[in-house]
């Protein structure tokens, strides 16, 4: 019997490693402080934070529609890939009724479309910030 399930195909994944980015927790606070709501809990900051370093592929499709490498290629500084990931932060914060953008950036009668923007443009300077979109 152990022959047998020695026998079957297996597989393993490795991750590619890559460091956390360097940035002071001045220039961090700062920055959350800026571009996001006042009453912002700890667990959004750190929702919002690992969903950027966690998601690395993404925001290299991000960084890579943000530049022209041929003629008559479609430029797009905010593109589906980083409304994609802010919509899927703004469904995770929204679910636990956490505060994420401030009272100028949301208010009443705003459509989610752009409150989904919102976040995008926040989400792509926050990269830049963390050095994960260049």
């Amino acid at each position: 019997m152990l022959l047998v399930f020695g026998l079957l195909p297996t597989a393993a994944a490795l991750s590619e490693f890559s460091s956390f980015p360097e940035l002071t927790f001045k220039n961090f606070s700062q920055f959350i402080e800026e571009n996001f709501s006042a009453e912002i809990s700890l667990s959004t900051v750190l929702i919002v934070l690992f969903t950027m370093t966690e998601n690395p592929d993404l925001l290299s499709l991000h960084a890579r529609q943000q530049y022209s490498l041929v003629e008559g290629e479609k430029v797009s500084t905010i593109n589906s890939w980083i409304k994609c990931l802010s919509r899927a932060v703004y469904a995770r914060v929204n679910s636990n009724n956490s505060k994420l953008l401030s009272e100028s950036d949301h208010y009443n009668g705003i459509s989610e479309n752009h409150i989904i923007s919102n976040i995008a443009i926040k989400l792509d300077s926050f990269g830049q910030l963390l050095g994960l979109v260049k």
